[in-house]
């Protein structure tokens, strides 16, 4: 597993827990081609696993992001590599401060960090009503800036819990995995 694309390109990364489901690599870079730059957008990586998404997005040029788990081990160990990585060409300082790790429950930590450009989420597929009270939770409260966009991967066949105002954008299918892209 490595980042595909921008500063960071080729770094690798590990792999995180083995009960954990990491988004495929060319699914998270069909990710990154269908959302475009990613120039000075503030991005949350929910329920992140070992970071990929979120340390994607810094490549790609985000000017913040959140990197959001209840277990955290994977996360910084690549947060560390990366940021190795980076000391070379002076780079680790900006590295640290642009992308930060919260341990913790991400419906409790989200309200406090403000909003966000782009969201992307994925939670475990074996507690498929979390996808609804997530997006609740985003929509409640506003967690999403003005043109922002929420990014959720999910299992083929699952029907998204969308309100009237939540309707995906575009929905990709790769294999036994769906990206839905919401505007609200």
């Amino acid at each position: 597993m490595n980042i595909s694309g921008g500063i960071c390109k080729g770094f690798p990364l590990q792999r995180p827990r083995p009960h954990c489901r990491p988004t495929q690599d060319k699914v998270r870079q069909a990710v990154f081609n269908i959302l475009g730059p990613m120039t000075d957008l503030v991005f949350g990586d929910l329920f992140s696993g070992s970071g990929a998404m979120g340390l994607e997005a810094y490549s790609r040029g985000a000017r913040r992001v959140y990197l959001i788990d209840r277990i955290t081990h994977a996360v910084r160990i690549n947060h560390h590599m990366v940021a190795q990585r980076l000391a070379g060409a002076r780079l680790a300082g900006v590295f640290r401060e642009r992308v930060t790790i919260h341990t913790g429950d991400a419906a409790r930590l989200l309200p406090q960090l403000g909003s966000m450009d782009v969201m992307y989420l994925d939670p475990p597929w074996t507690d498929l009503a979390y996808f609804q009270r997530m997006m609740c939770l985003i929509a409640q409260q506003q967690c999403l800036s003005p043109n922002g966009r929420l990014v959720i991967e999910h299992p083929v066949g699952f029907d998204l819990p969308f309100e009237n105002e939540w309707q995906p954008n575009s929905t990709h299918r790769y294999g036994r995995t769906q990206i839905s892209v919401v505007t609200p």
